[in-house]
């Protein structure tokens, strides 16, 4: 059964996106990335519309179970609650600027049926590619200077752009770069049930099980569908997603790392420590220091 606004709206717990500001959910950066970056961008997924306009270079955008190459002057637009994740490769570096808007900035009622929900609750729209569109790429710029000026009606001209992005991607609605197969779009909704459980239960003790029986498939078939589709098994993933809360805690909050540990469902500080420096490179405390990532959406 697809999910409508209301479902996906009251749905917090499909989100890693860190927001400009919590309390306004639209997110809004230029951003660079290098080989010699420390970039985290793992498969995931989340409610937020996801738009990546490529300024310099090129990289590419894993979205479900296709690979997919933005160079510069190109526009990738990922619809909500799709498995996706971007990447240098081969690219010597990227310049871009990233977009994230949650369902709920088009909640009016009229403005969701008629404009949203074709696009949201479409599962023929995974992904769609703007190829040198001047208005979109327009918007895009004027948004980065609307979030970097801050005047006091810049919430206001961020959802105006937002409206007008909606636009953009309502009027190319008609033109799909690909068509979803019945056995991917089968898996996909299987493992976006089980990686939803993982987002909303990452702070509880998980296990392969639990994971497995919330798409209602087995073990061996869950980490095959979670290697295949995010490169991690089950438990990996988890534990990824646990770091990522961590990392985000760490950078904002002057909460203890005892206490981020415990709070991210790690039993052991130790086993923390340890798993942190592995992925980040740094212990806990030095990371709180100086932190040496940039997260990817």
């Amino acid at each position: 059964m697809k999910k409508n606004y209301v479902e996906i709206f009251s749905n917090k717990n499909v989100s890693n996106v860190h927001y400009n500001d919590a309390s306004f959910k639209i997110y809004v950066n230029e951003e660079e990335m290098q080989q010699d970056s420390n970039y985290h961008s793992v498969q995931h997924i989340h409610a937020e519309l996801e738009m990546m306009l490529i300024t310099s270079g090129y990289l590419y955008y894993y979205v479900n179970d296709e690979k997919i190459r933005i160079t510069a002057g190109n526009c990738i637009f990922v619809n909500s609650m799709q498995m996706h994740s971007s990447t240098l490769q081969e690219s010597p570096g990227c310049q871009f600027i990233v977009i994230l808007i949650h369902p709920s900035i088009f909640s009016d009622p009229l403005i969701y049926a008629k404009f949203a929900k074709p696009i949201l609750e479409n599962p023929e729209i995974d992904y769609l590619i703007f190829d040198n569109q001047t208005e979109l790429n327009s918007i895009f710029h004027k948004m980065v200077q609307i979030q970097r000026m801050q005047q006091d009606t810049y919430q206001l001209s961020l959802l105006a752009e937002s409206y007008n992005i909606l636009k953009c991607i309502y009027e190319r609605n008609t033109h799909k770069t690909f068509e979803t197969t019945p056995k991917l779009a089968a898996d996909i909704s299987i493992l976006k049930k089980m990686t939803t459980f993982i987002y909303a239960n990452y702070n509880e003790k998980i296990t392969l099980n639990d994971i497995s029986k919330c798409g209602n498939i087995s073990i061996s078939k869950c980490s095959r569908m979670f290697n295949q589709y995010t490169k991690h098994s089950p438990v990996d993933f988890l534990n990824i997603y646990r770091l990522e809360v961590a990392s985000n805690l760490l950078r904002n909050s002057n909460q203890s790392i005892a206490y981020i540990s415990a709070s991210c469902g790690f039993e052991q500080q130790s086993y923390f420590n340890r798993m942190f420096k592995k992925e980040y490179g740094v212990t806990p405390s030095q990371y709180r220091k100086d932190p040496v990532d940039q997260f990817v959406h």
